[in-house]
């Protein structure tokens, strides 16, 4: 009888609650189910999205490395912390119970920010008539922005961000964090960690060899690390469960 390892429980686990989420997702596809339950049904498959191609990454204990599979941590981080970003735009803009004004101006910031970039873009590019045309975008939603109640009452130096399109929240990552676990303090040390694997940033490759990294072979540390990922990962997952529920989409 083979024992399994907490890596292959890790797995296994991920894998189950992952499944999970897929058929909830797909429960409440082409529902209508208002606004904000929409931008959460968007964001929960873009998230599922990135926790499907995770999956693709995880090697298999005892597996050689392969042009399929390596014992990698690097992309893993990269994609995690790009699922966890995911989380909490779903968070911050379909899950959480606000007032009207305050989620209204969460979307036009939102939509702000993402006009501003396309505006920078195509300007970079040299086409004209995108640019002109995401310029007027912007400053349209500029003025909805300035005339909301909600924007009227943050601090200046958040004002000043948002109206640059500097930000596409009006919370920092840390409190919405905060808001999705009051009890979990570690978001700052986690964001911190991905984050210099995502730019490869000396942490990523620094002492590699002393822990047996780098060459993709089976070692302890990529299997902590990506161990690591797979259970924030599977933490986020059955919390996205959980506010389903909580808002009975699944009933109606």
């Amino acid at each position: 009888m083979t024992t399994n390892s907490a890596y292959k429980d890790k797995v296994s686990e991920f894998r189950s609650v992952l499944d999970k989420s897929i058929i909830i997702s797909k429960l409440i596809a082409n529902k209508d189910i208002g606004l904000q339950n929409y931008w959460m049904s968007v964001l929960m498959v873009r998230y599922l999205n990135i926790a499907i191609a995770i999956n693709r990454l995880l090697p298999n204990e005892g597996e050689e490395p392969s042009n399929m599979h390596s014992w990698d941590f690097g992309a893993i981080a990269t994609l995690t912390r790009n699922f966890i970003e995911t989380f909490h735009a779903f968070f911050y803009l379909g899950v959480e119970e606000i007032d009207d004004d305050e989620w209204n101006l969460r979307l036009k910031v939102f939509h702000l920010h993402d006009s501003s970039r396309r505006n920078e873009l195509f300007k970079l590019m040299g086409d004209i008539s995108q640019n002109e045309k995401f310029q007027e975008i912007s400053e349209e939603l500029l003025l909805e922005i300035k005339n909301n109640k909600k924007f009227l009452t943050l601090n200046n130096n958040l004002q000043r961000r948002i109206i640059k399109a500097e930000t596409a929240f009006i919370l920092s990552r840390q409190e919405i964090e905060k808001r999705i676990d009051p009890k979990d303090s570690s978001i700052k040390w986690v964001y911190m960690f991905l984050s210099n694997q995502s730019h490869s940033l000396p942490m990523a490759y620094y002492r590699t060899e002393s822990e047996g990294r780098g060459s993709g072979v089976e070692n302890e540390a990529d299997k902590g690390y990506i161990g690591l990922s797979i259970d924030w990962i599977t933490d986020y997952l059955k919390k996205g469960h959980q506010y389903l529920e909580n808002k009975q989409i699944l009933a109606n």
